[in-house]
């Protein structure tokens, strides 16, 4: 039969074969007197026995187990609190949580529940976890004290973090090649990241390199700025980051169609578009001229090393390119290279500051040094194409006294006073490699000779001053009415280009023997001024072109030789046709 033992409060047990004992809660017990050292009681409130030591009561309990812990990851960036769910055995009312760091920092979460004897929950911050750290161990502590651990079960693995700030990665032309922009994340980890494009896309025809991040490649053409709006993930042992970043695609001017006109032949060389060869190019000269077709020489250059050359007019030799046979028309249209004569205004407002002219069978031959002649002068001061020839536009297609009557002409200084292209500083012969620094005008006429010139100084006047006019309509030597105005003619489309125009009177209307001259060509060197006209620097140079009332051929291009006399005249030019270039 059962045998209580000690101060019962409520029952014994009344199985056979064993030993019960009172039962009581916590506050019951505590309100026992007389309670001898040995005494034992099952304390409800905590489902444990309990003996009395003499001083205060002693759990009699076995320790707890852990078995498992969920989640075992902490992503400790991700802020706010994490709940554990910690499942095994044998805990009591009261029991308590550590998590315990390698390095032996106790966390204490709050509040730990006791779901059962089974499972407990525990509550804590995230960024209590420190990376370095990991992993965690699990110790559940019962009331009593005895407690049990599961090591090494909690780690923390971060997002990765972007280390790319978002926005615009990269503005670029559309010919841009290599790597355009590249997107950086780093792991805390130190765990690969993989990268990836979740939503919108890169610019077509680049590509994004999933394990550098490098977007490269060449982007596809576009018309016009186009911005690539995307949002890219980072990914690392399971954990991603998305960040949304755009790349901006530009067209560039490289010539190759009226929506990616350039603005000269020179810009598309400088900028490395083209550096070679010979070939059409659209050009955007602006204004009301607009976009046109060029034929240009990236394979000649200057004296300083630069190429880019834009043709912009050419001459057979039949047309006596001075228009005393034939009217040489102006022309928006593309210009061929090959034979026939044109001079073109659609360039009429190009900027450029050398003009070039070449004798050679096409256009389309190397010139340079195997061309028979290559010339070019070259001005200071940036001026438009028709500002070679007139400092200012006349009101109609006739250059009288109301209309333009203002000409380009020679110095008293420099020889007899001619009427000229516009003063440059150096004429220079691509093919001896000669530069005179001297010459600083070239004939066209002889007109005027004995009409007196107005000099325009630096920094006055037009496009940076320094030239000398004189007036066409006064004077002895005015022609009559219907000279034609040349600005107005590079400028409007389908007009005459008449040098042989700005002659005298007697001799453009005659029209027999001209006194022209016509010497738009070549410098050469001589000692003599027998071609009227010719000399423009005190006999040290010549120019080589249409003379008097010859079809035009070339005096001897080569500037080591001496000479420059009407029977001096180079046959290797006879035939050839006669191209303009300016840049």
């Amino acid at each position: 039969m059962p045998v209580f033992v000690g101060a019962g409060t409520s029952s014994f047990m009344k199985d056979t074969g064993g030993v019960g004992f009172s039962t009581a809660t916590t506050t019951t017990r505590n309100a026992l007197s007389g309670v001898k050292p040995g005494t034992i009681v099952f304390n409800h409130t905590i489902n444990l026995p309990e003996y009395y030591n003499g001083a205060s009561w002693i759990a009699i309990d076995s320790p707890p187990l852990v078995s498992s812990i969920s989640p075992t990851e902490v992503e400790s960036a991700a802020g706010g609190n994490i709940t554990f769910t910690i499942n095994g055995e044998r805990f009591n009312i009261g029991a308590t949580v550590k998590l315990i760091s390698n390095t032996g920092v106790e966390l204490t979460p709050s509040p730990v529940t006791r779901v059962s004897g089974a499972q407990l929950t525990a509550v804590i911050a995230r960024n209590s976890f420190v990376n370095a750290q990991e992993p965690y161990d699990v110790k559940v502590i019962n009331a009593s004290g005895l407690s049990s651990t599961l090591a090494d079960q909690i780690n923390v693995d971060n997002a990765p973090t972007w280390n790319t700030s978002a926005g615009t990665l990269a503005t670029i032309n559309d010919l841009a090649t290599g790597t355009h922009a590249t997107i950086s994340a780093t792991d805390a980890d130190g765990e690969t990241i993989v990268y990836s494009i979740v939503s919108g896309s890169i610019p077509a025809g680049t590509s994004l390199n999933s394990s550098t991040g490098a977007i490269s490649g060449d982007p596809t053409n576009v018309s016009s700025s186009t911005t690539s709006s995307f949002t890219a993930r980072a990914t690392s042992g399971g954990k991603t980051a998305d960040r949304s970043f755009a790349i901006v695609v530009n067209p560039v001017n490289d010539g190759t169609s009226s929506a990616r006109a350039a603005t000269s032949a020179k810009a598309i060389y400088t900028a490395g578009y083209t550096t070679s060869g010979k070939a059409i190019k659209y050009i955007d000269f602006g204004g009301s001229v607009g976009v046109k077709q060029v034929w240009c020489d990236f394979d000649t250059a200057d004296a300083s090393g630069g190429k880019g050359w834009m043709l912009c007019a050419k001459f057979t030799e039949a047309s006596q390119w001075n228009g005393r046979d034939n009217d040489i028309r102006t022309t928006n249209a593309y210009i061929d290279p090959g034979d026939g004569y044109a001079i073109s205004c659609n360039m009429a407002d190009a900027d450029m500051n050398m003009m070039r002219i070449t004798v050679e069978d096409s256009a389309n031959q190397a010139l340079g040094s195997s061309a028979d002649a290559d010339w070019y002068y070259e001005w200071t001061n940036t001026l438009p194409w028709k500002g070679v020839w007139q400092p200012a536009a006349g009101t109609g297609s006739g250059m009288t006294l109301a209309n333009g009557n203002l000409i380009y002409c020679s110095s008293t200084t420099q020889g007899p006073r001619r009427t000229s292209i516009r003063k440059f500083q150096k004429s220079h012969n691509i093919k001896h490699n000669y530069t005179n620094t001297s010459h600083k005008f070239n004939n066209i006429s002889d007109y005027a000779n004995n009409a007196g010139d107005t000099y325009v100084g630096s920094g006055s006047g037009v496009y940076g001053g320094d030239y000398h006019t004189k007036a066409i309509g006064s004077g002895s030597e005015a022609p009559a009415v219907g000279t034609f105005d040349m600005w107005y003619a590079l400028t409007t489309d389908n007009q005459p280009f008449r040098i042989h125009y700005i002659g005298r009177s007697g001799n453009y209307l005659n029209r027999t023997t001209p006194d022209t001259d016509g010497t738009i060509g070549m410098l050469a060197n001589g000692s003599t001024k027998t071609h009227t006209g010719q000399d423009q620097d005190n006999e040290n140079n010549v120019k080589i072109g249409y003379d008097d009332n010859q079809l035009w051929q070339h005096i001897d291009t080569n500037p080591n030789n001496t000479g420059g006399t009407n029977g001096n005249k180079n046959t290797n030019a006879s035939g050839k046709n006669m191209y303009w270039w300016i840049k």
